[in-house]
């Protein structure tokens, strides 16, 4: 079976080294209707955009020089191997893995706006809208980017607002949502984690608090996301739900039979299967993951009293294991 799947993924990986897109044609389109702009033309208003080609030695290279700048599962194949190919990329894409071909992606995982590309019923890209934070720090810019695995190598697009560096704008943003940010020393803060989520929807909704910069921002990626083609066919975004706002020690409910797992990843064996019902506290956080639709972290968790497993036996106060954070609440 399992020689079977990497025979079919080895065809699919294959038909994605010769796709064509038309998201270079989509960014053009944008950029005449929008007023969007290239980097340095700092006389024309409106959105920045970027479109580059990152080939594996540059990534080798990246990794040799600013290992942090890339995600922490390329980082880890380029620890194990030394070396790192598009077709490491392609099955990591199409594994529970997330945020994997930009390290500045794992900054937006709060949001929820995590998606994997489609195309040739196999995942060759992600997306996602990001901002800066540090902790619940408030900051710019906003963007949203998109990665396809193009040719044997990846193409990295980003579109982002101008209200960038502009402070007074930033301000009078923020003032407007106070059900999702404070202000405390003269600094904005998301109230928590799932804030940034919440905000990302309200951009969808084209919220008239909104500022024109940030509209513009929405409208323009909506109509690339619409209308992205790969090998003459519509791309599919398959969306990813927000887990649970997570935090450090915090005591969750198991929403539903939850396995309990010696490591991260849904390969490491089980220790135990919780019932719906029973606590757990959180004692650390793993890699982020994209599972049953869902975009969230493994944790480690540590079983509370009263825990029972899945045929009514009691599980031991105090056992511990790793879970995905997605299933608990």
């Amino acid at each position: 079976m399992k020689k079977q799947m990497c025979a079919a993924l080895l065809c699919l990986f294959a038909a994605v080294l010769a796709a064509e897109t038309n998201l270079e044609e989509l960014a053009k389109s944008v950029a005449a209707d929008k007023n969007t702009r290239a980097p340095g033309d700092a006389a024309a208003p409106g959105l920045v955009y970027t479109i580059s080609i990152q080939t594996m030695e540059d990534i080798k290279e990246l990794y040799r020089e600013s290992p942090y700048m890339l995600s922490i599962p390329v980082r880890q194949i380029l620890e194990r191997d030394g070396d790192i190919s598009c077709a490491d990329l392609f099955a990591l894409l199409n594994s529970d893995r997330a945020y994997i071909l930009d390290q500045f992606f794992s900054i937006s995982l709060a949001d929820g706006s995590y998606q994997k590309i489609r195309s040739a019923s196999a995942n060759i890209g992600e997306a996602a809208f990001f901002t800066p934070h540090d902790g619940l720090f408030v900051s710019d810019p906003f963007s949203y980017g998109l990665f396809l695995l193009d040719d044997g190598a990846v193409c990295r697009f980003e579109l982002q607002t101008d209200i960038a560096g502009n402070y007074d704008a930033l301000d009078r943003v923020w003032t407007a949502f106070p059900e999702l940010t404070y202000k405390k020393d003269g600094y904005w803060y998301w109230k928590s984690r799932s804030s940034l989520y919440a905000f990302v929807q309200l951009m969808e909704a084209h919220d008239e608090r909104l500022p024109a910069e940030l509209l513009e921002l929405q409208t323009a990626w909506e109509y690339i996301a619409g209308h992205l083609e790969i090998d003459g066919e519509r791309a599919v975004f398959c969306g990813g739900a927000p887990g649970p706002d997570i935090r450090l020690n915090a005591v969750m409910t198991v929403s539903d039979n939850l396995r309990l797992r010696t490591a991260e990843g849904l390969e490491s064996p089980a220790l135990v299967t919780l019932a719906a019902g029973s606590r757990v506290k959180i004692r650390a956080f793993g890699r982020a993951a994209f599972i049953d639709g869902i975009i969230s972290y493994w944790v480690r968790a540590e079983v509370l009293p009263g825990a029972q497993d899945t045929d009514g036996h009691a599980v031991p106060a105090g056992t511990t294991g790793w879970c995905f954070g997605g299933y608990a609440e």
